[in-house]
């Protein structure tokens, strides 16, 4: 009986577990930077979307105050949007790199973060870079997620799990009667 239950609440556990946002990490030499996207990972053609940049340096060199932090987008090796990165923060820090930018079309874009510094023995130049497709709105076409998905592509995981439940499921039982079965002929 103890299987049984370690099994369905195993099951239980999975088809429960919430999906994970992805988060990119790009790194150039001893900085890199983690990039979060604002909505879900998936900007959409039309809504604002926010960039938050989390940076890690192996030296401990990296101050935002003494960087001059630039955050661009291209289309095609063209730059349709630039500003400084920190231009949102009072108080820069490595965690709180911020940008704001509503893309007008499908497509895939390149996102790059390159800071120099403004003092002395700091950190060294570097550029960050992330690849990010953006998905029409929701004004009549749906996501690139979306449109392509159907219940059963979209629960693959989940009903292959339900299935293997199931099959322990039955021989857990079969086997346990078996016991009985064996330990009734004894008597």
């Amino acid at each position: 009986m103890k299987k049984i239950f370690t099994v369905f609440t195993t099951i239980i556990f999975l088809l429960n577990a919430s999906p994970v946002s992805a988060h990119f990490l790009a790194t150039d030499k001893n900085i890199g930077a983690v990039l979060h996207v604002d909505p879900g990972d998936e900007p959409v053609v039309g809504q604002l979307t926010s960039f938050f940049f989390e940076f890690k340096d192996k030296d401990n060199k990296f101050d935002p105050k003494n960087c001059e932090c630039i955050f661009t987008i291209t289309d095609s090796g063209k730059t349709v949007y630039t500003q400084p990165l920190y231009q949102n923060t009072s108080s820069p820090s490595l965690s709180n790199g911020v940008a704001l930018y509503t893309f007008s079309k499908e497509g895939a874009y390149e996102i790059k973060v390159t800071g120099k510094r403004t003092a002395q023995n700091e950190f060294s130049s570097f550029s960050l870079e992330w690849n990010l497709r953006v998905v029409k709105g929701s004004d009549g076409a749906s996501s690139a997620i979306n449109s392509n998905s159907s219940f059963f592509s979209t629960h693959t995981v989940h009903l292959i799990i339900i299935g293997i439940g199931v099959v322990v499921f039955f021989v857990l039982i079969k086997n346990n009667s078996k016991k009985k079965e064996k330990v009734g002929d004894k008597k």
